[in-house]
């Protein structure tokens, strides 16, 4: 199934979340897909190295994707995808995804800040951005569960060492309970979606936060993970929609839905094994040498997106 990433260059940031959840549960990424980010990197950076005239995020991702599999950020078909980090104008003309995404993409290994992007910068534009109920969102007056659920795995790393940090996540961690549905799930625009179940765990998890026990996001006995198996399609993947539009047909599932799981399938695996408080995109422990394992050796092989059934997901729930 993994050949998707492959297939189609220029729809690169549909697999940078399977790229590093694949190299985190054990599994090698198909053959050829770092020489197709070297192509896409190559046709799309500008002067400046940037792969997108407005959008940080583009960087970003690719940035976590070949930080997962062990890839050099700093020569990536002689180009240089942290320098396109460097300019806060850049980075904030994308209102608050573009802070959030660099600020992951940074601590995914500890990368050094360029220009005058500053780790302290980011985090208090992320911090000025948070809304009156203690969430974040597109919008101005109303928390939305991903971009809270996202502000929360970039600030996760700080939230033991700042108080200003701890504070603000706190404030957001009881807006995100405020925001769970009675059978466990979220809604974001008012649509209840499967993405925002997997925001929410990998949010959770970065804190050392049990998503299945853990009495805020426990709803009627219903968790997330209990939410996100309501999505499940038999034969394997997972609805984006409860009533999905524009797949193949009852049973199917949009190719893409697939792709945007794999982040909460490792955050899950995660916390079950020891791994609590650590964030699913950091990536301290991966060498960054082409040869060298990267595999992580707690990731179980119940990890895997297309052929998880919902019997299985309760077997990861600490006994």
């Amino acid at each position: 199934k993994s050949t998707y990433l492959v297939r189609d260059v220029t729809k690169l940031a549909d697999t940078v979340r399977e790229a590093f959840a694949l190299a985190r549960s054990g599994r090698p990424v198909p053959a050829g897909y770092y020489d197709n980010v070297v192509e896409y990197v190559k046709a799309k950076a500008d002067a400046n190295e940037r792969l997108h005239p407005t959008k940080v995020t583009d960087n970003a991702r690719v940035i976590l994707a070949l930080t997962a599999i062990g890839k050099d950020v700093t020569n990536v078909g002689g180009h240089n995808l942290l320098k396109g980090l460097d300019s806060m104008d850049y980075v904030q003309a994308q209102d608050i995804n573009g802070p959030i995404f660099t600020l992951i993409a940074l601590d995914s290994h500890n990368y050094p800040t360029m220009g005058d992007v500053t780790r302290e910068k980011l985090i208090q534009v992320i911090l000025d951005a948070q809304l009156n109920d203690g969430g974040w969102g597109l919008s101005a007056d109303k928390a939305d569960p991903d971009m809270t659920a996202m502000a929360i795995q970039a600030l996760a790393p700080y939230y033991k060492t700042n108080e200003t940090v701890k504070a603000a996540v706190d404030k957001a961690l009881e807006a995100l309970s405020a925001l769970q549905h009675s059978d466990g799930g979220f809604d974001s625009w008012g649509t209840v979606n499967s993405e925002s179940c997997a925001q929410v765990i990998v949010a959770l998890t970065a804190l050392g936060l049990d998503p299945t026990c853990d009495s805020r996001f426990v709803k009627n006995g219903k968790t997330p993970l209990d939410a996100l198996a309501g999505f499940y399609v038999t034969g394997g993947g997972f609805r984006h929609l409860l009533v999905q539009r524009g797949c193949r047909g009852q049973g199917h599932t949009c190719e893409v839905i697939n792709k945007l799981h794999v982040d909460l399938l490792v955050a899950t695996e995660y916390s079950h094994t020891g791994m609590l408080g650590r964030t699913a995109h950091d990536f301290a422990d991966t060498h960054l040498d082409p040869l060298s394992s990267f595999y992580f050796s707690q990731c179980h092989n119940l990890l895997n997106v297309y052929y998880l059934a919902p019997a299985d997901l309760p077997a990861l729930r600490r006994s």
